[in-house]
């Protein structure tokens, strides 16, 4: 029988017509070339979308950026839009950006430095922010 989390992977699976996998289900489906839609899906289901339906598209959509960045189809267009959408979502994110961030090999996984500085970034903004208050 299904639990809860594994019927909400197959049914966001089946929204995005990607296979289902119980196990590193965003790593299996990266797909370089739908990082924009898999972004806008995000953004426009977000309040939808559950915490563990969030927590899977974060895992695809890094792992959709990192293909993109390593097969250079990334725009700049795009490489903007995940900047952004790394801001905008960096609490929700914070597992796979703290995951990512600790991989070593840059060359199979050029999002580690781009990671590293957005987060250095997302951290000095804060630090700033919270001497403001």
């Amino acid at each position: 029988m299904m639990n809860n989390a594994e019927a909400l992977l197959k049914n966001l699976s089946c929204e995005l017509g990607l296979a289902y996998e119980s196990q590193d289900w965003g790593i299996i489906n990266a797909d370089p070339k739908r990082l924009r839609e898999f972004i806008q899906f995000y953004k426009t289901q977000y309040f939808c979308l559950s915490a563990t339906q969030k927590f899977d598209l974060g895992e695809l959509i890094m792992a959709s950026a990192n293909e993109a960045i390593l097969e250079e189809l990334i725009t700049e267009e795009t490489f903007t839009l995940f900047l952004q959408f790394i801001r905008k979502y960096r609490k929700e994110l914070e597992y796979h950006l703290k995951y990512w961030s600790s991989l070593e090999d840059t060359e199979e996984f050029p999002i580690i430095q781009i990671l590293a500085e957005s987060v250095n970034k997302l951290n000095e903004v804060g630090r700033i922010s919270k001497k403001r208050s």
